[in-house]
């Protein structure tokens, strides 16, 4: 509603719930009820067949994308498509699978996609999933990550240390704790080198194999 509010043009795409909104926002506001997703379901429709219907002139200032696991297989077809957007913000599901070869090159191979056009500038935990306990230190199965064009200029050349949760954040549920990210990404960042050696370790299995 804010962002509408001050002229931006709102296109949600979500095929779970009802339209939330009725009022009429003389074309500023945009509801589909459909799922982003690449299966042959009626109910889902790709990113690009998305922007085919909506005959994009200009890519989308901030993509939103939570779309419960499916965002894997629209970063793996579909990144191009939203590498020209200034912000995108993205939900990564299953991350209990890191520990999988398959599932960790998949994941590894996205994130070096998505860092050749942007940069992260935030981290969220949610703690409406679980969490994996590396060596002690403790990491959400879902993670929100925000992502700035690289061509932004705004975007400096520097480590935000947090605090991860800070005061724009707020817990997904509100009867649980928000989740303390300071130990990856911290100015200590312990169990960061803790997961980096893991990561290691499994590629250099995999090399083996």
């Amino acid at each position: 509603m804010d962002l509408i509010s001050r002229g931006y043009k709102i296109i949600a795409v979500d095929g779970t719930v009802e339209n939330p909104l009725s009022s009429d926002f003389s074309g500023n506001y945009i509801f589909i009820q459909s799922n982003l997703g690449y299966d042959d379901s009626d109910s889902t429709i790709s990113l690009s067949e998305l922007y085919k219907r909506l005959d994009f002139k200009v890519f989308p200032e901030l993509a939103l994308i939570d779309i419960e696991g499916h965002e894997y297989d629209l970063l793996v077809n579909e990144w191009p498509l939203l590498s020209s957007s200034r912000q995108v913000v993205i939900e990564f599901h299953g991350l209990e699978l890191l520990y999988d070869l398959r599932f960790q090159k998949i994941f590894l191979q996205i994130l070096n996609s998505i860092m050749r056009t942007h940069a992260p500038i935030h981290v969220h935990g949610n703690n409406s999933g679980h969490l994996l306990n590396l060596s002690g230190g403790f990491f959400p199965t879902i993670l929100e990550v925000t992502f700035l064009n690289r061509r932004t200029e705004t975007l400096q050349n520097s480590h935000d240390y947090g605090p991860f949760p800070g005061p724009l954040d707020y817990p997904n549920l509100i009867d649980k704790a928000d989740i303390d990210l300071s130990a990856f990404f911290g100015p200590d960042c312990s169990y960061l080198k803790i997961v980096r050696m893991l990561i290691d370790e499994s590629l250099a299995l995999r090399s083996k194999h």
